[in-house]
């Protein structure tokens, strides 16, 4: 189209090269005039294909609230407010990050050949890759898909459905709305995550993509959520349930407060959970993975935040009814963990940067086994034979700098110390985008 302008453009001027020659002045002022017209007319409706094209009123990116950028405990109802600004049937989003890194520390682990692969290292890699679909199929029906894979180190795995799920309801015109499919168990707020690393909290208790169906209630930042859902060892139905409660304000001083229930927190898709035998399983046959073992056992969530200017604060604690019987017969007594983290938001050299200072802590979890964040490890837990190499307590120290929109460029500190006296550090240099 650009070229069809500039082509006119230099006929324009040929034209008026060779009027000028003749002298019918008249006459090339004339063509001149309807030349242009016909530029002025061109260049309008290459404005309007740009502005309304028929492929952007199908298909269009938020950029302005990426979906990889929710929080995946309560990622249906930030789908569902997201909603409300996108008017087209089809919302493509998604991440790419990278990081360079580098790790050691004195605890090690055998593989699979006998040999120790974690004590140091360093290496770079694509770590991670989210796609999310999500259409819009009419004012009360919203569906996503999200792929995800684990691409780095010697642990990547193929892309892979991380969330595929049906949202039904409309905010603008009633509180209620049903979440049906695979998603992120409405459980806590995890949010005092590193740019690359978890705390403690996080990995032992939040529950990743789970099949379940959720009733939810939101209005004015009261939410509420009662979900039912299917663990690893029953497959047969919705034997297990979370309900939560929170409420959030929003304005000049921001603050949250949160609480949860889980019925069983046994097999399901989290730290914890993992620990326990799977479906079938005997305490006398189970894999040496399988740490801990007993009968039902709930989990209790706590949570909340506050900000104000460029402060902020937030802490999570979770904790299980009951102990469990570990690998030498003992109880461990009942599991927790817990962390705190605060933050500085300012501009630094101009950009947008946030300073985080995070620590965690667990207790009665020596016996279950904890990620480590050494890129090539990224499989490998603190699982030995001693079944005393669980982690006790962390420190994440971080800066995140927006370079530019939805590109944050973060270096990383994490220090973790373990029940059986080791210790481990990682220091990443994270990037990350979300479009």
């Amino acid at each position: 189209m650009k070229l069809r302008i500039l082509s006119l453009a230099v006929l324009s001027a040929i034209s008026l090269s060779a009027y000028a020659d003749t002298g019918t002045a008249s006459s090339m002022q004339d063509q001149v005039s309807a030349l242009q017209n016909q530029i002025n007319s061109l260049q309008s409706q290459l404005n309007n294909m740009n502005n309304h094209s028929a492929l952007n009123s199908i298909i269009m990116t938020d950029f302005s609230s990426p979906l990889g950028l929710l929080n995946d405990s309560q990622y249906a109802l930030g789908t569902l407010l997201n909603k409300s600004t996108l008017n087209t049937p089809i919302v493509v989003g998604g991440s790419i990050e990278s990081d360079l890194q580098t790790w050691g520390g004195s605890f090690s682990v055998p593989n699979a050949v006998g040999n120790t692969t974690y004590q140091s290292g360093s290496a770079f890699s694509v770590t991670g890759a989210e796609l999310y679909t999500m259409a819009n199929m009419g004012d009360w029906v919203t569906g996503l898909l999200g792929l995800q894979g684990n691409v780095g180190g010697n642990s990547g795995s193929p892309m892979s459905f991380d969330k595929a799920f049906l949202l039904f309801g409309n905010l603008q015109k009633n509180p209620l709305f049903v979440t049906v499919g695979e998603i992120y168990l409405p459980f806590g707020i995890f949010n005092g995550n590193g740019p690359w690393s978890n705390n403690l909290d996080t990995d032992a208790f939040r529950i990743s993509k789970t099949n379940q169906l959720t009733l939810n209630f939101y209005n004015k930042g009261f939410y509420t959520s009662f979900a039912w859902f299917n663990t690893a060892a029953n497959n047969s139905g919705l034997h297990d349930f979370t309900y939560n409660i929170s409420y959030a304000k929003s304005g000049t001083f921001n603050y949250s407060v949160g609480a949860g229930y889980l019925y069983d927190i046994r097999n399901t898709n989290s730290g914890i959970g993992a620990a326990y035998p799977g479906a079938g399983v005997s305490g006398n046959t189970a894999p040496s993975t399988y740490t801990i073992s007993g009968n039902r056992n709930g989990a209790f969530d706590l949570n909340g935040s506050i900000a104000y200017g460029h402060y902020n604060l937030n802490g999570e604690y979770d904790f299980t009814e009951r102990g469990a019987s570990n690998l030498n017969g003992s109880n461990t007594g009942p599991m927790g963990a817990w962390n705190i983290a605060a933050g500085y938001g300012t501009l630094f050299w101009n950009i947008p940067t946030n300073f985080q200072l995070g620590y965690s802590a667990t207790h009665n979890m020596s016996n279950i086994p904890a990620q480590l964040w050494g890129m090539d490890t990224a499989s490998v837990q603190t699982q030995t034979s001693d079944n005393n190499a669980g982690v006790q307590h962390n420190w994440l120290v971080s800066m995140t700098n927006q370079f530019f929109p939805n590109v944050y460029m973060s270096p990383e500190y994490q220090y973790s110390t373990l029940y059986n006296g080791t210790h481990t550090w990682t220091l990443t240099y994270d990037i990350s985008a979300y479009f």
